[in-house]
């Protein structure tokens, strides 16, 4: 475990500790008024009832009426009176209990007047004496086990934040990795173009050199090759329809390139994921890297560069903005033609990048489009858009349902539940659902449901729908408890894993529709 990783789980341990703390100090607090709070009402309402009493001179009644009383919380309770003969104490031996320090700390004392309205010229009152933090002990057992039961959520966190230490770790470094391959596959493809020449070039009386030469220029370009993708399970000019993915990787690629006084923000929307659009991928990250790049050299100070995707229907819309020093309207028109220049700026696309020239052909072999718009002196933005040829199977854009259908709802957040509630009563289809928020009750809806359907036991016979959650928090997953359901319904996987490619492959082979569950809000339902 590296130092950093120690500082954070320390960290989170101490932040857990705090938490703890201020939950017992907000617990005793709480028991201590609430005490103080029930005991002044219990003896006001005493008074009142033994005012009555001392009325008619009864003694007897009010000592039995106060002795009672005593037993509703408090420790002690004294009648004084200026008539000797009138005072008494409940209980009569407290008096041999030590007077100290202590016992004025922990018991309070609550004195009223008990003839404010007789004329008995004895000047009684009661005072009622009680223990201040008698309701602290429940209130310590409550925060206990309230520690208790978090002890092993804890432990999930630090599991959790442990892992995901080790994933950036690894995503750092590999990150890392694919920027060098790529500066030197850039930097060394031209010298490698002009030494291939050369072999030609040489007489027959080298034979022998020419024939080591071509050898070495063979095995220097299998590695510059090996470096377009920096893996090798796939081609570097094997196409793939996931854009999304590709969009995500580069543009956490680029993210840790940015210099610290730039700052860069990006948002891709998550309905880019069903979206397939054939691309090569480490050609559409490294055209988007360059413009980025192009945007960092237009930026002299500090500066801002976001970049988002959105799915717009029949395109994908990708949007590259920059706070830099901007396009003049002489040459905005030629930034895109071959061989163009201006520099280090985000018109010319010069430096090491590959230049807007190769991006606007690539996006055009895709059957895309790519433009610029610019105000000098402030901004740039680059706007690509890239036609949707199909959807992902696993793809729904609405929900849609009919009237004499069911719907099994498994998720174990409330809010889930309250915005499906919100959603369904829109359309009126409320009392078509029926909710779960763990395995067992979802097993428990799916048996009543089959057998409703075999027996038609109620007015809804139609289709069973089951929308189920990724994650709840059991042995196995929503999507494995889907894959267990038969056909004849219709199977949905809600949630916000939507990202993981192998989700996405899962949910395609088995049938299963994928939904964002950030586009459950939004997600048009239809009821027919």
């Amino acid at each position: 475990m590296t130092n950093e990783l120690r500082n954070k789980v320390k960290q989170f341990e101490i932040k857990q500790i705090v938490a703890a703390t201020l939950l017992l100090v907000i617990a005793v607090g709480a028991a201590v008024i609430v005490n103080t709070i029930q005991l002044n009402s219990t003896a006001k309402q005493s008074v009142q009832f033994v005012t009555r009493l001392i009325q008619f001179e009864d003694i007897r009644e009010v000592e039995l009426t106060l002795g009672d009383t005593r037993r509703r919380g408090f420790s002690k309770i004294v009648f004084d009176s200026s008539e000797k003969s009138r005072r008494f104490t409940i209980p009569p031996n407290y008096y041999n209990n030590p007077n100290s320090a202590w016992h004025d700390f922990v018991t309070s004392k609550i004195t009223l007047p008990a003839d404010d309205q007789l004329e008995t010229g004895y000047n009684d009152s009661i005072t009622y004496e009680y223990h201040r933090f008698r309701l602290v002990p429940y209130a310590l057992i409550g925060w206990l086990l309230l520690v208790l039961v978090s002890i092993p959520q804890t432990r999930y966190m630090k599991e959790k934040l442990i892992e995901q230490f080790d994933k950036e770790m690894k995503g750092a470094e590999a990150l890392g990795k694919a920027k060098i391959a790529r500066e030197v596959r850039h930097n060394i493809r031209t010298p490698l173009a002009a030494l291939m020449r050369v072999p030609s070039q040489l007489p027959d009386s080298v034979k022998e050199h020419r024939e080591l030469l071509k050898s070495s220029i063979a095995q220097f370009r299998s590695i510059v090759s090996a470096l377009d993708e920096g893996k090798n399970e796939v081609s570097p000019n094997e196409e793939s329809p996931e854009i999304y993915d590709t969009v995500m990787q580069s543009l956490r690629e680029i993210s840790v390139t940015i210099p610290s006084r730039i700052e860069f923000t990006y948002e891709v929307e998550d309905a880019v994921v069903s979206a397939l659009i054939p691309h090569i991928p480490h050609e559409l990250r490294a055209l988007l890297g360059n413009i980025v790049n192009n945007s960092v050299d237009a930026i002299s100070g500090n500066g801002r560069i976001t970049v988002t995707a959105r799915d717009i229907g029949p395109e994908v819309q990708i949007t590259i903005e920059d706070t830099g020093t901007g396009i003049t309207p002489e040459i905005l028109p030629h930034i895109f033609e071959d061989g163009f220049s201006s520099g280090k700026s985000v018109a010319g696309g010069g430096g090491t990048g590959i230049g807007l020239h190769h991006a606007k052909t690539w996006i055009e072999k895709w059957d895309g489009h790519i433009c610029a718009t610019s105000e000098p002196g402030k901004s740039t933005t680059i706007l690509i858009r890239l036609p949707i040829e199909d959807r992902a199977s696993w793809y729904i854009p609405r929900l849609k349902f009919s009237k004499g259908d069911r719907l099994i709802i498994l998720d174990d957040q409330p809010s889930a539940h309250a915005l499906w509630r919100m959603r369904l009563d829109e359309v009126g289809a409320l009392d078509q659902a029926r909710f779960a928020s763990s395995e067992l009750e979802a097993e428990k809806l799916i048996h009543e449901s089959a057998h409703d359907s075999v027996h038609g036991s109620t007015p809804m016979s139609g289709r069973t729908h089951y929308l189920f959650d990724y994650d709840i928090r059991s042995t196995v997953t929503g999507l494995d408890m889907l894959g267990r359901l038969p056909n004849n319904g219709r199977r949905y996987l809600v949630t916000g894993h939507f990202d993981d490619a192998d989700i996405r492959r899962r949910c395609g082979e088995s049938g299963v529709y994928l939904l964002p569950k950030s586009e459950l809000a939004q997600i048009r339902i239809v009821v027919v």
